[in-house]
């Protein structure tokens, strides 16, 4: 894929830019992947995947224009190009995914027996994934009517 980047880009038409790559690369995914995880999530994932991407060569296009070198730099892989912080956990506990959720046990049982919340369990231990808390919420509609 060309890289859609133009050095001379605002803030604005690079988000622009950000924003159409992820939803070009969520449509051309998406299909393959809904007979095993709903579109929302596919989508949220994809397009969190597709944004880093992007964003990480117009990080590289801004280093090579800092310090003045034309050769490009090797594009890091999606998932490394940002890393978590360090207080961020990958996965939480049943209790942890309530207080991120802000929702009570049922409800949250109720997300996980519906498929709507995946969650996984290794040695008796119900945990969410929080990329898969971050889909979730993501799925979820804009209060206010704003679309």
């Amino acid at each position: 894929m060309p890289p859609p980047a133009r050095p001379s880009a605002k803030p604005s038409d690079l988000d622009q830019i950000v924003a159409e790559t992820a939803a070009r690369v969520a449509d051309s995914t998406i299909v393959a992947l809904q007979s095993m995880f709903s579109e929302s999530f596919v989508r949220g994932v994809i397009e969190r995947e597709a944004k880093i991407a992007v964003q990480a060569a117009f990080l590289a296009e801004a280093e090579r224009a800092r310090i003045g070198t034309s050769a490009p730099s090797p594009q890091p892989e999606p998932s490394k190009a940002v890393q978590q912080p360090v207080s961020r956990p990958t996965a939480y506990r049943i209790n942890g995914a309530m207080k991120e959720l802000g929702v009570g046990r049922t409800k949250l049982y109720e997300l996980i027996a519906s498929g709507a919340l995946p969650a996984r369990k290794r040695d008796g231990v119900t945990y969410i994934r929080a990329v898969d808390l971050e889909a979730y919420a993501d799925g979820q509609p804009i209060m206010g009517g704003a679309q």
